[in-house]
């Protein structure tokens, strides 16, 4: 803030001559060495004024820019914006700061001195408003003034950005910065001050200061943790609003918080963010009027609004410092609340202007008043408004370019001691929703009472006085208070003057329109008789001024019976024997209701036209009533069967009588939850009075419990009334909905058996009168209750026949090119038969000759070169079959000894079937597995015309022939294949 001791002499005689000067436009330079600010569509001009008789300046050349202090010494600037700014709303406000190119170092000729100041500030001179310059950085006054000639601005609060340390022991007014450490005595600093009458101590008291040095080498004249660093840095500032309460009174306070320090790099145009100044650098404050001296109890927002600006100053050096603007404050269009009688034009009030920033919330409720006084009159918000709002409400957000208008209507209230003090009572025992001024009950039952007291006469003090009836019983601890304090939170309040004399204090001096609430309890005791009325009011005041509520009435209800019904449930799948008012359960779980409905055992009354009705919460989901089982069983003995529950006529009853009805269903919810039921009675006294009462009895529908699965496997073709199972059956329990597989790994739906292919599935257990369909593979879930899974086999069985021996008979042995054929009995071919019933496989029919024809004599003679050559070979496949497939063959080949003949023929398999491989398996719900059926096939050797010439032998004439028998032999084989 200030230099050396013979500057401050000089600074205080420039004091002293400037107070005589008349207001004038400085003219002032440019420094060469201070580069250009970030670029504004901004005009200072536009929003702010320079303060007549100081320094400051706006630039010429950059129109964003407010000169504070040109590069001279004994310097002193301010501005002040030409628009207040509402505290009522939330502000950001941006600017960019040129502070020197270094602190204030003692021993360098032109540091950087004195500093400027941010201030928010309502002192009644206004845009003239200015303090002193030196270490008064044109905020403050200096410690050397006489007393009563402080200049310093009024009512404000400063955000100081301070380059200088100004803290000189032997001189007083040099004492501004002595609560700031040694350690910022060259770095400068930031800080929350409150500017005062300093006579002539400049001690300012700093409220929170900030500064930095290096973490390090503890180097106070490092340039990068310098306030004044040769940057425009930029300084924003943001306010949040926060409305409280006390003594009836509305206070308004705040979140005043900033940011400093970002540089600017006007060659690239980049902004260095890891130069801001760290820390919270924020104030709470209570109350603003603390700070700027506003009415924050007024809903005039006029008297809650303050100028902005920056004040600055040199001392011994000279220091150019700047602002440039970056963003304004509540530039949003603001919104207008009215306040008018309803039908009319006329203004109750003065217009409220809300302003804010755009795109943030507002709410015009927060600023109405229930009661405004015009002319002497009370007028009462009536609950309409209109609004030029997007969707007509009286909230939403700021616009930037449309302001909105909000008028609420008023109704004058003559006489408003009518209004003043309100009673309304409710039934919390009938569970009464709103407050009213007449309700009914009945012995036993909690009767609450509100009071609603509103200063409209004059009375802003006194007491709540409410001598409860006889009938009434209060209940300790049940006292309770509402009011502005509260937020309108019923807050319980010490009863026990209440208890000795029924009265209750205002909480505190109500203001003219201000209210507060209590809020009590009490039981209606048993000296009371049908038909009475519990009459009760209270009156607000003192002995000598007063009001009187309202009347509020309590009629016993003329019920002649009490209990009159009472429903039950239990579980019979649990066992459970005994009705109580909820049980659990389980889907499929059977349970059992119970309803007694009977006369008051003391009432004299009779009861007629009684109906019942019983109402399940969601019957077509929740529970399955067996309507057979409604009964209505009498006191005496007597019944009467319905078919539904949901209107059942009751004989009449007179005391000692009664009727139980009860009932059956199975939960079907299979979430969890409760199942409601309840039961309503109504019914005619023999004076024509009509009565109803309820009951509720619920079924709490809990996590399902396990069940249990068991799959079979049995073969289709054995005695199903008493099968013998083909494989080890399968039993698990698990969660409902849950997967087999979660449980069980194994492959066993169904089951992969040697031998046996899987046909069909059923969940029925009598196998005998099962409705069987085609199985597939499957994860089957576990349902509510247990389950048994039937899968049905068949045994798979192939085979193969052929002719035990072919005899070509005696021929001629001369050695010649011969074939020698096959006869056969009739004409009849020879023919290879394949049986296939229920495989799954693919096969094929193959033919080997192992040998040589071989002489079954001694020598052992071979046939050379003999071959058989088979020819018009074909299949008949039998007209029963039902296997699914095609069917190949070949119709001539011939036989090398040695050699192998395959696809004779050949049946391909269609279908879906089982695979070893479970990847493999292809079967689902969708694509279940193929019934492969039955099959048989004759691979024939001919027709009746040529089967004496399909199978022949043929021996070339080189081949020595002996008299003796040839024979080889043939070996006929199925392959088969997945």
């Amino acid at each position: 803030m200030k230099k050396k001791i013979l500057l401050y002499v000089i600074s205080g005689l420039l004091l002293f001559f400037l107070g005589g000067l008349k207001a004038e436009a400085a003219t002032s330079t440019w420094p060469s060495s201070v580069p250009a600010p970030p670029p504004s569509a901004l005009t200072i001009r536009d929003v702010f004024g320079v303060v007549s008789g100081t320094n400051a300046d706006t630039s010429s050349k950059y129109p964003q820019t407010v000169i504070i202090t040109p590069y001279k010494r004994d310097q002193l600037g301010g501005i002040w914006s030409n628009k207040r700014i509402d505290l009522n709303n939330s502000f950001s406000y941006g600017m960019w700061l040129w502070l020197g190119a270094k602190n204030g170092l003692y021993d360098v000729p032109d540091a950087a001195s004195d500093g400027i100041a941010f201030l928010l500030q309502n002192d009644v001179k206004k845009n003239q408003a200015i303090g002193t310059n030196g270490g008064g950085i044109g905020a403050y006054s200096y410690g050397n003034q006489q007393s009563g000639k402080t200049n310093y601005v009024k009512d404000s609060l400063a955000i100081e950005m301070d380059s200088w340390w100004n803290n000189i022991a032997n001189l007083p007014a040099e004492h501004f910065d002595e609560d700031i450490p040694y350690a910022a005595n060259s770095n400068g600093h930031t800080a929350f001050v409150q500017p005062k009458d300093l006579g002539k101590n400049s001690k300012l008291g700093h409220i929170k200061y900030w500064y930095e040095k290096n973490p390090t080498t503890d180097n106070n004249k490092d340039p990068k943790y310098m306030l004044a660093n040769n940057h425009w840095r930029l300084f924003n500032i943001n306010w949040v609003p926060k409305v409280t309460w006390q003594n009836g009174k509305r206070i308004l306070g705040g979140k005043l918080s900033y940011t400093f320090g970002n540089n600017y790099d006007p060659k690239t145009g980049a902004v260095d963010n890891s130069t801001i100044m760290p820390g919270d650098m924020s104030l709470d404050i209570p109350d603003v009027n603390t700070y700027f001296g506003v009415d924050s109890s007024t809903s005039d927002p006029s008297n809650q609004s303050v100028l902005y600006g920056f004040t600055g100053s040199t001392g011994g050096a000279n220091n150019f410092q700047a602002a440039s603007m970056n963003k304004l404050p509540q530039t949003a269009s603001p919104v207008t609340l009215n306040f008018v009688i309803d039908g009319t034009n006329t203004k109750l009030i003065d217009p409220i202007s809300l302003n804010g920033e755009a795109g943030e919330t507002w709410n015009g409720a927060d600023r109405r008043q229930e009661w405004i006084q015009y002319n002497k009159e009370w007028y009462q918000y009536t609950g309409n408004y209109t609004a030029d709002t997007p969707d007509s409400k009286d909230n939403g957000t700021f616009s930037a370019t449309t302001g909105y208008n909000v008028t609420y209507k008023y109704k004058k209230q003559t006489p408003p001691e009518n209004y003043a003090l309100k009673k309304a009572v409710k039934n919390v025992t009938a569970n009464d929703a709103n407050w009213v001024t007449d309700t009914t009950g009945k012995t036993g039952d909690n009767i609450s009472y509100e009071l609603t007291y509103t200063n409209l006469t004059n009375i802003s003090s006194g007491d709540i006085t409410d001598k409860l009836p006889s009938n009434i019983t209060y209940t300790k601890g049940s006292l309770q208070m509402a009011s502005p304090d509260s937020n309108w939170e019923y807050k319980t309040i010490d009863d026990s003057i209440f208890i000795s004399n029924q009265t209750v204090k205002f909480p505190y001096v109500i203001p003219a329109g201000g209210s507060f609430k209590l809020k009590l309890n009490g039981a209606i005791n048993s000296g009371v008789s049908p038909g009475d009325k519990i009459i009760n009011n209270a009156t607000a005041g003192t002995s000598s001024s007063s009001v009187k509520s309202n009347d509020a009435i309590v009629t016993i209800n003329k019920l002649p019976y009490k209990g009159s019904i009472e429903k039950g449930v239990l579980n019979e799948t649990n066992k459970e024997t005994k009705y109580q008012s909820k049980t659990s359960g389980q889907v499929d779980d059977l349970v059992k209701y119970q309803i007694k409905v009977k006369p008051d055992a003391n009432s004299a009354d009779k009861l007629t036209t009684i109906d019942l009705k019983d109402v399940v919460s969601d019957p077509t989901s929740d529970l399955d009533i067996d309507n057979n089982s409604i009964l209505v069983t009498y006191a005496d003995g007597s019944t009467q069967k319905e078919s539904s529950i949901a209107d059942i006529k009751l004989k009449d009853m007179v005391k000692g009588e009664s009727a139980t009805i009860t009932y059956s269903g199975t939960v079907k919810r299979t979430t969890v939850g409760d199942i409601e039921n309840k039961a309503s009675v109504t019914a005619k006294t023999s004076g024509n009075e009509t009565y109803s009462d309820s009951s509720k009895a619920d079924v709490e529908v809990t996590e399902p419990r396990n069940t249990n699965m068991t799959i079979r496997y049995v073969d289709l073709d054995d005695n199903l009334a008493s099968p013998t199972y083909i494989s080890t059956e399968v039993s698990a329990a698990g969660k409902p909905k849950a997967a087999l597989s979660t449980v069980i790994s194994d492959r066993v739906a169904p089951k992969v058996l040697n031998d046996y292919t899987v046909i069909s599935v059923t969940n029925d257990t009598d196998l005998t009168k099962a409705n069987w369909s085609d199985a597939y593979k499957d994860d089957p879930l576990f349902d509510y209750k247990d389950k048994v899974i039937t899968y049905g086999y068949k045994k798979a069985m192939i085979s193969i026949d052929a002719p035990k021996l072919w005899d070509f008979g005696t021929n001629d042995p001369a050695q010649s090119d011969t074939t020698y054929y096959l006869k056969t009995a009739e004409n009849k071919p020879q023919k290879i038969s394949v049986v296939d019933n229920y495989g799954v496989q693919s096969w094929q029919l193959k033919v080997q000759q192992s040998t040589a024809f071989i002489s079954t004599d001694t020598d052992k003679h071979e046939l050379t070169d003999a071959q058989l050559r088979i020819t018009n070979g074909n299949v008949i496949a039998n007209k029963d079959n039902t296997a699914k497939g095609n069917i190949n063959s070949k119709d001539k080949f011939n036989i090398d000894t040695g050699s192998e003949i395959d696809q004779l023929m050949t049946f391909t398999k269609l279908g879906t079937y089982q695979d070893n491989d479970e990847k493999k398996d292809q079967s689902s719900k969708d694509n279940p597995y193929t019934n492969p059926g039955k099959g048989a096939w004759d691979y024939q050797f001919g027709d009746d015309k040529t089967a004496n010439y399909s199978v022949g032998l043929h021996v070339p004439a080189t081949t020595k022939r002996y008299k003796t028998h040839y024979q080889t032999e043939l070996t006929w084989s199925l392959t088969v294949a997945p």
